[in-house]
């Protein structure tokens, strides 16, 4: 089960292992590489936690 999550919503290997998922959401790979859409998640500052990704990854990475 994940729980609180955002993922993709072309994954379909999470449907292939019976995943559940609970209070998630699924975005475009648009919307992915926006830090915008990612509410809660830390981007700014000293104490950031996330970044954006850059050159051919561009989805968030956590960094703390």
């Amino acid at each position: 089960t994940l729980k609180n999550c955002y993922y993709l919503s072309a994954t379909s290997a999470a449907a292939a292992a019976n995943v559940t998922f609970t209070d998630c959401k699924n975005l475009t790979d648009d919307k992915m590489k926006d830090s915008a859409n990612f509410v809660g998640f830390d981007f700014e500052g000293e104490d950031a936690v996330w970044k954006m990704g850059t050159g051919d990854y561009l989805y968030p990475v956590l960094i703390r």
